[in-house]
């Protein structure tokens, strides 16, 4: 199954789930940390309730993805609350192609942990320049600790081919490594989500970081 098939399917079965119609624990956790009326790049937006959510608190939000299976369903939602979001096909390697300080805040939840470590490097330095100055960056990862870890094959280190995809798992020591040209705000393993909560997994990577 190639990778857009397989985001395809992932996203299809979360639609479906009572979480895909609220906004993240981390998304509202983050939004503390954004500048008033900022505008908002949300990388790997997937079935769009984070990005939808932003909108209604009065943010400027662009919602990317790779696939734009969901962009209708996105659109339809925004719609329905009355607000609006601007949707774009891209792949998060494709950042280059974004103008410089183009953004206040960079939103990411879950989203850039499936590369490389060159590419993941290269990623990160893509958002400082797109961002502007005192921009903030809010990242969730999967976590070393999480104990799907165990059934991967190792590609690199932390990096793994597990069930059909390739998937990275972050420590904090990397991520400060990751954010180190940023001005940390919030940098440990106590991210949460819905889904991860109901399995008893609590100690996601965070990343809150200022330009």
């Amino acid at each position: 199954m190639d990778k857009a098939a397989y985001w395809a399917k992932k996203l299809g079965k979360y639609s479906d789930a009572d979480w895909a119609n609220k906004p993240s624990l981390f998304v509202q956790e983050s939004e503390k940390f954004f500048p008033a009326k900022a505008r908002v790049l949300e990388p790997g937006c997937g079935v769009g309730q984070d990005g939808l959510w932003l909108a209604s608190q009065g943010y400027k939000v662009t919602q990317t993805d790779f696939i734009d299976d969901f962009f209708p369903a996105i659109t339809a939602q925004a719609k329905q609350r009355g607000v609006k979001t601007t949707l774009q096909q891209l792949n998060s390697r494709q950042l280059s192609t974004i103008p410089d300080k183009s953004f206040d805040a960079i939103f990411a939840n879950l989203s850039l942990h499936y590369f490389d470590m060159k590419t993941t490097e290269a990623i990160f330095a893509e958002i400082h320049r797109i961002l502007t100055n005192n921009g903030v960056f809010a990242g969730l990862f999967n976590s070393t600790e999480d104990p799907e870890i165990s059934d991967g094959e190792e590609i690199e280190k932390n990096f793994y081919h597990l069930n059909g995809i390739d998937k990275r798992f972050l420590d904090v020591e990397t991520a400060q490594h990751l954010a180190k040209n940023f001005t940390p705000l919030a940098i440990d393993n106590k991210g949460i989500t819905y889904k991860d909560r109901a399995l008893g997994i609590q100690n996601l990577i965070r990343i809150i970081a200022k330009k």
